[in-house]
């Protein structure tokens, strides 16, 4: 099987969290978009073809595969190893618990602040 940029698909077994730093922006949606779908029971998503370099890092990351090439768009999957990862050992949380523990962690630190200033610690 072919990806997208017509180079073989070689598909890595086992993901770390290390693949899934710095993920560019559109590379992070991506990987978002897919993952809903995931959970949904519909692994395919097509994304548009103006997003062929994120989708080329992902590929070559093992993140993602793309499975055909259309003229407009490309029909793009998580890997197996990357579901492994994302779902299986329980790394995955949802945009809003992201959110909620980013939130607490500034209500922490928030708390933090005042207390120096009210002279507690």
């Amino acid at each position: 099987m072919l990806n997208h940029s017509r180079a073989p698909i070689t598909s890595r077994t086992k993901l770390t969290a290390k693949d899934f730093a710095n993920l560019q922006t559109k590379q992070d949606l991506i990987v978002e978009v897919l993952m809903a779908r995931h959970r949904l029971g519909e692994p395919f998503f097509p994304i548009d073809i103006r997003l062929d370099k994120a989708l080329t890092a992902l590929t070559e990351r093992g993140i993602v595969e793309v499975w055909t090439d259309m003229p407009t768009h490309h029909r793009a999957r998580l890997t197996d190893a990357a579901q492994q990862f994302l779902f299986v050992e329980n790394t995955y949380k949802s945009p809003v618990e992201k959110q909620l523990a980013k939130a607490l962690g500034d209500v922490e630190a928030l708390t933090r602040s005042v207390g120096l200033l009210r002279g507690e610690g």
